[in-house]
């Protein structure tokens, strides 16, 4: 209602103007009716009878403004603007806030210098008798209260949208629609790198639950996102969401209020998520959460450093943002205030930090902006680790509005932010837009690697992952492992599993990745099998015997590929099946598969080329009755000869039987 007041106000000390002639007497009955109309919020109808006043009577300038009022109370300010500048053209002496009216329509229609003209001559008609004014009462000087207060601040404002630096070259601000967006305000949007779902948190007010967590998919037909639904698991009575999304597309930090386990009035709690399905919900480890608000959780690429808000004691102003490390035990450690650099006796909220670590955006009602909260950017010097003067982004990211929650695409070439600006469904609305330049300063490549049985390809459940000098990692139940690599960059591989597979090395150079899907990264472990026969002396037998002592019949075959080929054809498939029905039923002592690739390409290519040609051929043994435990498998990589290379894209197999 305090939206409104002034405006209620303004309109109450309008005289009823009434004359004998019968256009002015209609003029003044449709005045009447668009009064009322704004005091039951009718804005709509409001407009239809002012438009018809001025329309019967030119010089209605009350009318005029009144007009203005109705579409700047609907958000429609470049309409506002026009009516106002119509009373002034009309009565230049009409009313002096009338100017700061103007002012403001202009500014939230983004026409800056035209904005800061008015606010200009606002500021000079300050030394002019208020008496010289057509409306100067009561109503009129408490609205020039209220705008005195802000004139300073608004033109700062204004300054900040004329004079930033357009680091982000953005055409096009786009409203995610109505699948995702509400009259409800809808708020930091979390995309998977695959593009296909986008969690992001709703707030109704009002309603028993608050704030909760949804999640939309991408509707590749209809192109645009489908209707957000709750993730139903997640949510309780109370508030709860405000998420982040690890690049994984796994790993969730979330916001949770009220509910059993929190130690303060919200606290950071962690998830993991596959589409829809969320699971593991509980709180961080550490020294994060507080006896205060905590929350809005962003964590860096490769999981060790985490930025939040958080409301404790020992900050600069309200709401500020804080750092955490993960320690060598994989707890989080003390929490460290970013400092008056960034955080100021206002709020500071919503921290993005970029994939590389260097690059912090927030959320600010303190530093000098645009609108009631702006979205900034500091860089963090490598020299001094220390975090640089913030930079309004500027418009079209920022307006006069509020603007909260920044995510960058995983591929960098796009972000999303919420806002309350004109022209959305309602409330604070996810907008989204692109760039034709990653925003990324240094250049990486998600990884998402499978530790996998080399023989079954089965994953690996719980195997050590070391990655040069990175803290390791265990794969997960699919067994899954997942980095942030800088491309081109050559990481040195150690995997582990003691109990049931040799130990894999390897030293790969990760490539230049858009991250639209992730690298891909199989680690084959090798079982531990001993199919050497053992060397025992046989048992003494009589003479008696020989004739019932088994011989060993040995079979070989040789598989070949096309170039750069690891699949079986048909015509190689119907051979080794034939090759198999030789010893079908037999004894099976033990089988030996080696893969071999010609001398193109790379050693470490041609190796791998090699395992995936006896991996091929071994699983084809197995399904055709030949039991793990009896073969072994190996990639030689190239034969250099003078062979024809062809003949060197071959598998070559050894099967031994007992007879």
């Amino acid at each position: 209602m305090t939206r409104y007041l002034f405006f209620f106000l303004l309109i109450s000390v309008f005289p009823t103007l009434t004359q004998a002639q019968t256009l002015r007497d209609i003029a003044d009955e449709h005045y009447k009716r668009g009064e009322k109309a704004i005091f039951d919020k009718s804005f709509r109808q409001a407009t239809r009878h002012f438009e018809k006043a001025i329309k019967v009577d030119t010089s209605f300038v009350a009318a005029y403004r009144l007009l203005g009022t109705s579409y700047q109370l609907m958000n429609d300010y470049r309409s506002a603007a026009k009516y106002y500048q119509e009373t002034l053209n009309r009565d230049s002496m009409f009313s002096r806030a009338l100017y700061y009216q103007l002012a403001d329509a202009l500014y939230k229609s983004k026409r800056y210098e035209e904005a800061m003209t008015y606010f200009q001559k606002y500021y000079a008609l300050q030394s002019f008798d208020v008496g010289r004014f057509g409306f100067n009462g009561k109503a009129e000087e408490e609205m020039e209260e209220r705008f005195r207060k802000n004139l300073d601040s608004n033109i700062k404002a204004l300054q900040v949208a004329m004079d930033s630096v357009k680091f982000m070259q953005v055409e096009e601000i786009v409203n995610l629609g109505s699948g995702v967006n509400s009259p409800h305000e809808e708020v930091f949007p979390a995309l998977t790198t695959d593009r296909r779902f986008l969690y992001f948190t709703r707030f109704m007010e009002g309603q028993r639950t608050n704030d909760d967590l949804l999640i939309s998919e991408y509707n590749d037909k209809l192109v645009r996102w489908g209707e957000g639904h709750s993730m139903s698991r997640f949510n309780t009575k109370g508030p709860e969401g405000y998420s982040s999304l690890m690049r994984d597309s796994r790993q969730m930090y979330v916001t949770v209020c009220e509910r059993e386990g929190v130690a303060g009035g919200c606290d950071i709690w962690q998830a993991v998520v596959k589409g829809d399905k969320i699971d593991r919900i509980q709180p961080v480890e550490g020294l994060v959460n507080s006896d205060y608000w905590d929350g809005q959780a962003s964590v860096s690429c490769d999981g060790q450093t985490m930025y939040f808000a958080s409301q404790r004691p020992g900050g600069v102003g309200g709401a500020d943002i804080w750092m955490s490390e993960k320690t060598e035990n994989g707890y989080w450690g003390r929490p460290i205030n970013l400092g008056s650099k960034i955080n100021t006796e206002g709020h500071e909220q919503a921290p993005y930090i970029t994939d590389d670590g260097e690059t912090l955006y927030f959320a600010s009602s303190g530093h000098p902006g645009m609108g009631e909260e702006d979205i900034y950017m500091s860089w963090k010097d490598h020299n001094t680790g220390q975090w640089s003067v913030p930079i309004n982004l500027g418009p079209p990211i920022n307006t006069g509005f509020r603007e909260t929650g920044f995510f960058l695409s995983p591929d960098g070439r796009s972000g999303y932010f919420s806002s309350d600006r004109a022209g959305g469904l309602g409330g604070l609305d996810i907008y989204s837009f692109k760039l034709n330049e990653k925003l990324n300063s240094d250049t990486l490549t998600f990884v998402e690697g499978f530790v996998l049985d080399s023989i079954t390809r089965q994953p690996i459940v719980g195997a050590t992952v070391q990655l040069g000098e990175r803290p390791a990692v265990i794969s997960d139940e699919d067994g899954r492992f997942f980095i942030c690599a800088y491309a081109n960059e050559w990481l040195n591989m150690n995997v582990t599993d003691q109990e049931n597979y040799h130990p894999y090395t390897s030293h790969t150079q990760i490539p230049t990745w858009e991250n639209n899907t992730y690298y891909d990264l199989d680690l084959l472990l090798k079982p531990i099998r001993d199919l050497t026969p053992r060397a025992v002396p046989p048992p003494p037998v009589d003479s008696s015997e020989m004739e019932d002592k088994r011989v060993e019949r040995v079979f070989e075959h040789t598989v070949y590929f096309g170039f750069n080929e690891f699949e079986l054809t048909s015509e190689e498939l119907n051979k080794l099946g034939e090759f198999v029905n030789q010893f079908t039923d037999k004894d099976v002592a033990k089988s030996e598969v080696f893969g071999y690739a010609d001398n193109t390409g790379t050693d470490i290519y041609n190796l791998r080329l090699s395992e995936e040609r006896a991996k091929g051929v071994a699983l084809f043994l197995v399904k055709n009755g030949i039991t793990i435990d009896q073969i072994y498998m190996e990639g030689k990589g190239e034969l250099d000869n003078d062979n024809p290379k062809a003949r060197n894209r071959r598998v070559e197999i050894r099967v031994v039987i007992f007879e």
